[in-house]
């Protein structure tokens, strides 16, 4: 009988193990959209965050690169951020 009920046991187990399993299979496409989406949002920002403060680019006026900084400077973004 204790074979048995070991092998109940070991079923149980698995069956959770199993259970629990599908549970992140089903949470694994949406964390990666979720993921995916942030990323691009940091691409976009560190893209015009580049623009603003590393290139030299002639496109720009003063006032449009000045803004540009103010968009995309560290401290606003925390801010938005709430960090």
């Amino acid at each position: 009988m204790d074979d048995s009920s070991s092998f109940k046991a070991i079923i149980t187990r698995l069956k959770s193990k199993v259970e629990k399993l599908e549970e992140l299979c089903m949470d694994v496409p949406s964390e990666m959209e979720s993921k995916k989406a942030d990323r691009e949002h940091w691409y976009s920002w560190h893209n015009l965050w580049k623009k603003a403060w590393l290139h030299k680019s002639t496109d720009l006026t003063e006032e449009e690169k000045a803004k540009l900084k103010e968009e995309t400077s560290v401290t606003t973004r925390y801010k938005a951020l709430d960090i």
